[in-house]
């Protein structure tokens, strides 16, 4: 397949992706200060700028990825056009700092144009990926309506309808590739019929919103994005330590003689007294003593004792709390845990490649016949999980040659055509053929290498989520 021929067959489907992404860039762009470039260029000149570069960044997406064996390739190109982009539109930014979003800086310029065709060019592979595209680009249509009011109203009608094409083209075309009239399809008919589907949505939702909603006109709430909370100011306050004597009155009574208070369990003077001894000079010479020995906090004896306290009114360093309890090491049983699933992974590929190596060996073990009708069925329930399965009412021949042109890196790595196998299959199963040397070969070689082409058609990324199930 040439790229010319690939390209004809989805030159409706290259059209509404360079609508989609260029209406939903031009849509997004008014959420960004760019009013000197509309001074210059004007809306006009504006769209026209952002229509040209996302009608290059698209061909280069088709171009690169029209083959499998060119992927790589491809995605380099897209980054290269890209960072070239994003070059001259600093290179044009006037601002101090072209990298902040203020009038004469085009760099957020550069970033939405050129992330847009990317976005929207990989979700719509596939049918549930174009429902999200279309989501997206709508709800960005909805939303620079609402914040900014831009009236941007062409730019968003022909986004909407871009992304409903797409939805109704993918859907058209999985169900073409389904159908008895595949080979007979026509391009431009399919595109016609997707424009025309999306064109009566759309106009019917015109119809319900100026007939209806238009006239009701409902209340609508008052959303505030923006909330502002204040506090009081925290002021933060630092010192030093410092040792303030406490005394402990655990065993002095409430009597107080001058002013101190004595000790109830202390000696009398005599027994014939009744005077009690005073211990006040006892007491002061204990602190004394705890303070001159430096024993921190609160002292076992019954005279007192000290405490820490903050002094505030220091301006040195407050010490730093140190806490040496032991902490469970759980960044080693983390390590420990990633290690554990990263072999149980290399086992599992390690474990599956040698099972499917015993499969072959006991397939060949069998008569010619009946190796090539089991390595025959398995392998079509292996292209079933990646998407080559056969529909109801078709035959294997017919599935085989519908399928050929979608097998192309498939076939380019094995170097055996799915097709080929198909009839030789066919032929040992209904036909009483006896299968040669040679059918047995080519069966082997694409057995052998189908999990490698497996992974150039679905790219390593799919291929190792997708290879459990292979």
């Amino acid at each position: 397949m040439t790229f010319a021929s690939y390209m004809k067959g989805r030159i409706g489907e290259f059209l509404l992706v360079w609508l989609a992404t260029s209406a939903t860039a031009e849509v997004a762009l008014n959420g960004f200060y760019l009013d000197e470039m509309l001074a210059t260029v004007g809306w006009a000149g504006r769209a026209a700028i952002v229509a040209l570069i996302c009608l290059i960044l698209v061909f280069v997406l088709y171009a690169g990825t029209w083959r499998r064996s060119r992927l790589v390739a491809g995605i380099i190109a897209y980054l290269a056009c890209c960072a070239v982009l994003i070059v001259v539109c600093l290179l044009l930014s006037t601002g101090e700092n072209p990298y902040l979003d203020v009038e004469g800086n085009y760099f957020y310029f550069s970033l939405v144009v050129a992330l847009a065709p990317a976005l929207c060019f990989m979700l719509t592979r596939t049918l549930p990926g174009s429902a999200v595209w279309f989501v997206f680009s709508a709800f960005i249509c909805a939303i620079m309506q609402a914040l900014y009011e831009s009236g941007e109203l062409v730019a968003s009608i022909v986004a909407v309808l871009a992304g409903l094409a797409l939805i109704v083209h993918k859907n058209f075309g999985l169900g073409l590739e389904r159908a008895d009239v595949a080979l007979a399809s026509n391009p431009r008919r399919n595109f016609a019929v997707a424009a025309a589907s999306c064109a009566a949505v759309v106009a019917a939702a015109l119809a319900i919103w100026f007939a209806v909603i238009a006239p009701l006109n409902p209340d609508v709430l008052d959303i505030k994005l923006v909330t502002d909370y204040r506090r009081l100011p925290v002021e933060e306050y630092k010192g030093t330590s410092e040792q303030q004597p406490e005394l402990n009155f655990d065993y002095t009574s409430q009597n107080l003689v001058d002013g101190f208070p004595y000790t109830t369990d202390e000696p009398k003077e005599d027994e014939n007294s009744d005077v009690e001894v005073e211990v006040t000079s006892e007491l002061e010479q204990q602190l004394r003593n705890e303070i001159v020995g430096e024993q921190g906090g609160n002292s076992d004896a019954t005279g007192g004792g000290t405490r820490e306290v903050i002094d505030q009114n220091s301006l040195e360093q407050q010490w730093d709390a140190v806490s040496y309890s032991w902490q469970f090491p759980w960044v080693v049983v983390l390590i420990i845990l990633i290690t554990l699933v990263i072999l149980a992974i290399l086992a599992y590929f390690i474990g599956r490649r040698l099972l499917r190596r015993r499969r072959l060996d006991r397939l060949l073990a069998q008569d010619a016949a009946s190796g090539i009708e089991g390595m025959y069925l398995y392998l079509l329930s292996r292209l079933g999980r990646l998407g080559f399965k056969v529909q109801p009412g078709s035959t294997l021949l017919e599935f085989a040659s519908r399928s050929e042109a979608r097998m192309d890196a498939i076939t380019e790595e094995t170097q055996v055509s799915f097709a080929a196998l198909t009839e030789v299959y066919t032929s040992c199963a209904y036909g009483h053929y006896e299968p040669t040397e040679d059918d047995t070969v080519a069966f082997t070689a694409f057995y052998l290498r189908f999990w490698k082409a497996a992974r150039a058609y679905l790219g390593t990324i799919r291929y190792f989520f997708r290879s459990f199930r292979l």
